[in-house]
């Protein structure tokens, strides 16, 4: 299995070309795989590659025990870039303090130049 991105790529290259079929984990649109997420978000997941591209595959349901943190790294994502879009610092020190895997820090300060 490819490790780094290089060699994914290169995978999903030869998977199209020679219309292979291949299995390949890749960043895609939700469009539903993920109910706990919007349609629009990008997801990685399981995809069979040949000439017609990527299809990705359904993985079912997201097991309770990680639902929650998949939707609050994806909430804190979206809020990331609207912060990035709109240049707001305001939104950006909230963006930050709303990542689920730095809980136990406190909230930013802040003090950088946006």
């Amino acid at each position: 299995m490819p490790t780094g991105y290089d060699k994914i790529a290169m995978s999903v290259v030869r998977a199209i070309h020679f219309n292979a079929g291949s299995i390949i984990p890749l960043n895609v649109l939700n469009v539903g795989n993920l109910s706990c997420l919007e349609a629009s978000d990008i997801v990685e997941v399981p995809c069979v590659v040949n000439a017609n591209g990527a299809l990705p595959m359904n993985v079912g349901p997201v097991p309770e025990s990680v639902r929650d943190l998949i939707v609050r790294v994806k909430e804190y994502e979206r809020a990331t870039i609207r912060a990035a879009v709109s240049g707001d610092r305001g939104m950006a020190c909230d963006a930050l303090s709303r990542n689920p895997l730095v809980a136990d820090a406190p909230p930013p300060r802040c003090s950088f130049p946006i």
